[in-house]
């Protein structure tokens, strides 16, 4: 999950003039932090303050259904924070019918 999250703040990063200090200063920190890396509430923040300046995000996710069980409510509770404290963005998940069973 925070690999997922960390993979598109990478690509919002990436994409922007400079990085944001803070999200430098985030990944510095926990590195020198006995490499615990970061946590999903802390990438979340990270990912909603990168993306709220830019006018609109479209997030595709494919095969929401190959998450396994034990991960999909957080997963999906991840982008309902997102879309909720980020207006901006438009969500679009995929996934094969039989994902609620």
């Amino acid at each position: 999950m925070v690999n997922m999250i960390g993979g598109l703040l990478r690509q919002v990063a990436l994409r922007a003039a400079t990085i944001p200090s803070e999200i430098k200063s985030a990944f510095d920190e926990s590195k020198h932090g006995g490499g615990q890396g970061l946590r999903l509430p802390e990438m979340l923040k990270l990912f909603i303050k990168a993306i709220v300046s830019i006018d609109v995000v479209y997030l595709c996710v494919d095969a929401v259904d190959e998450v396994l069980r034990k991960y999909r409510s957080e997963l999906l509770r991840a982008f309902r924070q997102i879309v909720q404290d980020a207006p901006n963005v438009r969500l679009f998940l995929t996934g094969r019918p039989h994902m609620g069973a």
